[in-house]
């Protein structure tokens, strides 16, 4: 029987997937300065929704929050 070491197999899965996984750019940041803007000009989340919509951009209302919360 041969010897399998769990613990080396799952770190070299875990490299590999380093390797393949891409950064996640959000698509708000296209519109990033004009968001902040607003939101510093006293926006609300809901506001800037609507914006985004006038922009062609649908986006949840969770989205643009958790953004603001990072970025804001």
């Amino acid at each position: 029987m041969s010897n399998f070491d769990a613990e080396a197999e799952l770190k070299s899965i875990r490299e590999e997937a380093k390797k393949i996984r891409k950064p996640r750019i959000s698509k708000l940041k296209r519109y990033e300065s004009q968001l902040l803007q607003m939101h510093h000009a006293g926006a609300r989340p809901i506001e800037l929704q609507r914006w985004l919509k006038k922009q062609r951009m649908k986006v949840a209302l969770s989205t643009i929050t958790r953004w603001l919360e990072k970025n804001g």
